[in-house]
């Protein structure tokens, strides 16, 4: 994944949270206000048709996600050419499901990119 692209007028954007309740950075409102932020400097819009929110555990299957599944067809349809997301955890912290997203998104034509980076963590002394 990168942090700059292109501005297009076809992006599309993907949100999870793992409980309804979650607060802070990793909430839905903030990840969608921090990627719609991050696309207006970049020019780009994100049609709110293409806003996908998942409620689910990070470790929950794609194929069992409903709006994962939605933005699939949609990126099959070619609807839009860049999906954005607040970090790439937001797939999953598991790096096999995380790569299994990215590769049924780059078959897709589908360019991922992130609109926050986090500083790695410091290792506890």
């Amino acid at each position: 994944m990168t942090t700059a692209f292109v501005p297009s007028s076809s992006m599309a954007l993907y949100a999870r949270t793992s409980s309804p309740t979650q607060a802070g950075q990793a909430g839905l409102t903030a990840q969608i206000e921090q990627c719609s932020t991050y696309a207006k400097t970049c020019r780009c819009a994100i049609q709110p048709e293409h806003i996908y929110q998942d409620v689910t555990s990070g470790f929950t299957p794609l194929e069992q996600r409903e709006q994962f599944a939605r933005l699939l067809e949609a990126a099959q349809r070619q609807e839009f050419d860049f999906l954005l997301v607040s970090h790439h955890d937001r797939f999953s912290p598991e790096a096999t499901l995380l790569q299994q997203a990215l590769d049924q998104l780059r078959e897709r034509g589908i360019s991922v990119f992130t609109a926050i980076l986090r500083e790695p963590e410091e290792p506890a002394s």
